[in-house]
């Protein structure tokens, strides 16, 4: 399955088939992904408290969410801000987070909260 085109695919091709994999590892590789297609345009940055972590999930929806949540991101950061995707592990469930620079004023709300937007 290609990145960046989850939403294109049967849901025979997107069934949820969860197997043990590391998580860190894989939002690693989604980071570095993004920050490569990024070009330098941004400063990425990826914080973990640990080097590795077991799950049981399907990582094929983890790679769709972590790059859909970074590529948003970028799209909506100023140049040469940080984009920074998040791994929390303690307290209480497992929460993994990017954050960028919204565009600031009234004239880009509309835009970052209308139902589907695809520039």
């Amino acid at each position: 399955m290609a990145f960046g085109k989850f939403a294109k695919y049967t849901p025979d091709e997107i069934a949820y088939n969860p197997i043990r994999f590391d998580l860190v590892k894989e939002l690693r590789n989604c980071f570095d992904y993004v920050a490569k297609e990024d070009a330098n345009q941004h400063r990425m940055a990826f914080e973990s408290p640990v080097t590795s972590l077991a799950i049981v999930s399907d990582p094929r929806h983890i790679q769709y969410i972590a790059i859909n949540l970074l590529q948003n991101a970028v799209k909506y950061s100023p140049a040469g801000t940080t984009v920074k995707l998040s791994l929390q592990t303690a307290p209480g469930p497992i929460r993994f987070s990017g954050r960028g620079h919204r565009h600031s004023g009234r004239r880009h709300r509309a835009t970052l909260f209308a139902l589907f937007p695809r520039q």
